[in-house]
């Protein structure tokens, strides 16, 4: 699991997640990153497979397009930015899900189909979206257009 902590509250929830996936007999097969370097994060982000977010109405989720980005199979929750824009549903740039039973078995198909022709187009889709839609090209030729129809109105 990658993520930051912020303060107290945090650390104290990754500590319950850490406990949780020893009681579960699973903790020796999940790594905690916390508060990484951008290096590392880019370097871990080389190495993985399927990213799995799961905030709920998530407006935008930059994470999410930095999975995408690194051609990692990402699965987010069916809601806001994810299903409106990011992934969203029939693009056919990563899986959405909202139950427990949707998130496992998308990774589940997600991983035993990994060398498939159907996930690589996946993959492909997802960089193709977050360097086209989300990079900072992109985002400079929106700002210019949208500030340009404020004068030429």
């Amino acid at each position: 699991m990658v993520g930051s902590c912020r303060n107290d509250d945090d650390h104290k929830l990754k500590n319950k997640l850490e406990e949780l996936a020893d009681e579960q007999g699973v903790g020796d097969k999940i790594e905690f990153h916390v508060n990484l370097s951008q290096d590392d994060l880019i370097r871990l982000m080389a190495k993985a497979k399927v990213g799995v977010h799961t905030m709920r109405d998530e407006h935008f989720g930059i994470s999410i397009v930095e999975m995408m980005a690194a051609g990692i199979v990402t699965i987010a929750h069916s809601s806001g930015g994810p299903l409106m824009d990011i992934i969203k549903e029939d693009a056919q740039r990563g899986y959405l899900a909202k139950t427990e039973y949707e998130y496992a078995e998308t990774m589940e198909q997600a991983l035993r189909f990994y060398d498939s022709l159907l996930i690589s187009k996946m993959r492909n889709n997802a960089r193709d979206a977050a360097s086209k839609t989300f990079s900072n090209t992109a985002f400079m030729d929106g700002f210019r257009r949208g500030f340009s129809e404020l004068f030429t109105s």
